[in-house]
């Protein structure tokens, strides 16, 4: 008896060891030990990330890099990138929980989008997004390709989560974040907002010529009161529509693309072109200067903005009016330290730039004083006694 249990013993340990290595070997095959639940990339150090590498199919490509002040896009001369766009993606690698595992043979990676974008034998349909994220040392922190979604075609995909894999990994993992659409195109990374102005805010508008003669001027007395054109345009009857439009002109702009910093701004149609002025109640002054080009044969839309503080010219109120001594002390006051630093940090992150816009946005900075005036409506009736059917007598 002794002997026969001895022998179950040992079979039931050899039992035991072999599933025990067959758990070690899964566990080893989906990236340390990750278990259903937990998160794929759970020792992520997000804080050590500077660099983020998209590559796509096709030889798309965005590197966006951490600099000094902001992040950048490289592809775009280093221009600021969207850094709510970069922390949503980044947040959801890092949280991201792995619903379900599977190996992923090469038939597998090819129907799921998983095939790495840097295997040129490979088929572009067949290739998923692959995602690096590196440090200030260029180490690389994680590597992981995006798939299809689960479900895909089937109207379950906003649902169901999304195919993923290690860039280093031969194992397949459905997770619980669905990625969506990754922009491949680096100026969908871009910063666009560039100017987010309230009507309100804007004093003055005018537009000056190239050789520095006045076209056309708007003055606001006060927040709240209606712009009136002053100088060139006071008695004429304007097309209300269109000064509107100037007026938000620099409400909510935003960019499309930039153009290469190496261009010089002629070469884009800016700078030898009436411009458009701008001065806030704030003191803050934007110069645009807008353009057109003719790129692969077709029009581009430019502007280039210059920034600076003007010291606004003292109110014209009651209580100044007939006192010399307020009028002294309001027109001696120092330059506020806030508004002139805001000024400055405006130059520093518009003025080198020359801005692709939309044809809408470039037109609504209108150096034309005839756009501004209602045109005059023709008569229909003719003449008396000029054609017409005569009266029979």
């Amino acid at each position: 008896m002794r002997s026969r249990t001895l022998f179950l013993l040992i079979l039931i340990l050899a039992g035991l060891a072999v599933a025990v290595t067959v758990l070690v070997y899964r566990e080893a095959r989906q990236g340390a030990g990750v278990t259903l639940g937990q998160p794929l990339l759970r020792d992520l150090a997000v804080n050590k990330i500077s660099l983020v590498s998209i590559r796509g199919p096709r030889g798309r490509a965005v590197d966006l890099k951490k600099g000094e002040k902001y992040w950048e896009v490289v592809q775009r001369y280093g221009y600021p990138a969207d850094f709510s766009k970069i922390t949503s993606l980044v947040r959801k690698i890092s949280e991201m929980k792995v619903g379900n595992s599977f190996d992923a043979t090469p038939e597998v990676s090819s129907r799921l989008g998983l095939v790495s974008p840097t295997d040129l034998n490979s088929k572009a349909e067949d290739q998923g997004i692959l995602i690096t994220l590196k440090d200030t040392e260029n180490n690389e922190l994680a590597g992981i390709i995006i798939g299809k979604t689960h479900g895909h075609g089937g109207g379950t995909a906003a649902m169901g989560g999304q195919y993923v894999r290690l860039a280093k990994g031969d194992t397949v993992y459905l997770v619980d974040k669905n990625f969506g659409y990754i922009e491949k195109d680096p100026k969908g990374w871009l910063d666009k907002e560039l100017i987010k102005i309230q009507p309100d805010e804007i004093k003055k508008i005018y537009a000056v010529n190239s050789s520095g003669r006045l076209i056309y001027s708007f003055e606001r007395k006060d927040k709240g009161k209606k712009l009136l054109p002053v100088g060139p345009l006071k008695d004429k009857k304007l097309n209300n529509s269109e000064v509107r439009r100037l007026e938000r002109g620099i409400s909510f702009l935003s960019l499309l693309d930039v153009a290469n910093p190496k261009i010089k701004p002629t070469s884009l149609g800016v700078y030898d072109t009436p411009y458009v002025v701008y001065e806030l109640f704030n003191g803050i002054r934007y110069r645009i200067f807008p353009g057109k080009s003719r790129r692969n044969g077709e029009d581009e839309y430019h502007i280039k903005i210059n920034v600076d503080y003007h010291r606004p010219s003292p109110a014209k109120h009651a209580d100044l009016s007939n006192d010399k001594e307020k009028v002294h002390k309001e027109q001696n006051k120092p330059v506020p330290a806030e508004m002139k630093l805001k000024a400055q940090q405006l130059a520093q992150r518009l003025s080198p730039w020359v801005f692709v816009v939309s044809r809408w946005n470039a037109g609504a900075f209108i150096t034309d004083p005839e756009k501004l005036i209602e045109e005059k409506s023709e008569k229909n009736s003719s003449p008396k006694g000029a054609g017409g059917n005569k009266k029979k007598s």
